[in-house]
């Protein structure tokens, strides 16, 4: 659902750029003297067009924020399966190939295995869905620089007016896809994703919890 929004988000951006073009052809007409009535014509037809696309950009930006409380918890909770997923294989990866000490058995490496399986699948979980709530605000928001070009070029004061209105209102609401409001999904978030992983796991190592699998005689036993 997301990936289709953030389509209709690039379709939105390609109808500016439309718009832009025909708006730099209608002024290259006028410098060639077109007649009053058909200005007028063009001109209204740009700013219904415009309505539309504000009203539709506007729309989707509402099904996003939709979106998001929808799914906000299940979001969440993925994501802190996939942080513990990945800490846990990245601490058996450890114990087995770079801490020589511990003695590797059969139980242990089946466990390896099924652990490196589930971390892959939930690291490209946590990849894709970032690349994606990332690509899709990055669509929303690009219809800002376009607007801003399409506002510059534009000799109707009143439809410069309008855009430049409908850009504060999107700077004032801009798209972004939370986790329960403890962060925001995107490329900085993949960074301090990883970052506190590896932070955690250090202090793991450091602690030297022992292994589950390593056997422990009893006190009582006799030398």
């Amino acid at each position: 659902m997301l990936g289709y929004t953030g389509s209709r988000f690039q379709r939105i951006n390609e109808y500016i750029r439309d718009l832009f073009e025909k708006d730099a052809e209608h002024t290259e007409k006028r410098n060639k003297l077109i007649l009053i009535d058909q200005r007028r014509i063009e001109a209204k037809e740009c700013k219904q067009y415009m309505w539309i696309i504000m009203h539709v950009h506007l729309q989707l930006c509402l099904i996003s924020r939709e979106l998001n409380k929808v799914f906000n918890v299940q979001m969440t909770l993925q994501m802190t399966c996939c942080f513990l997923s990945c800490l846990d294989l990245s601490r058996q990866i450890y114990r087995s190939y770079i801490d020589r000490n511990t003695a590797i058995e059969v139980g242990q490496a089946i466990d390896n295995w099924l652990i490196f399986i589930f971390g892959v699948v939930h690291n490209i979980q946590f990849l894709a869905l970032n690349y994606i709530c990332q690509t899709l605000c990055d669509k929303a928001n690009k219809a800002i620089a376009i607007l801003y070009k399409l506002s510059n070029n534009n000799s109707d004061k009143d439809l410069c007016e309008q855009i430049l209105q409908f850009i504060l209102q999107i700077k004032q609401r801009e798209l972004k896809f939370s986790g329960m409001g403890l962060f925001y999904f995107g490329y900085d978030f993949i960074r301090k994703f990883y970052v506190s992983m590896v932070t955690i796991l250090v202090i793991i190592i450091q602690m030297r919890l022992p292994n589950p699998y390593h056997y422990i005689p009893p006190t009582n036993s006799k030398s």
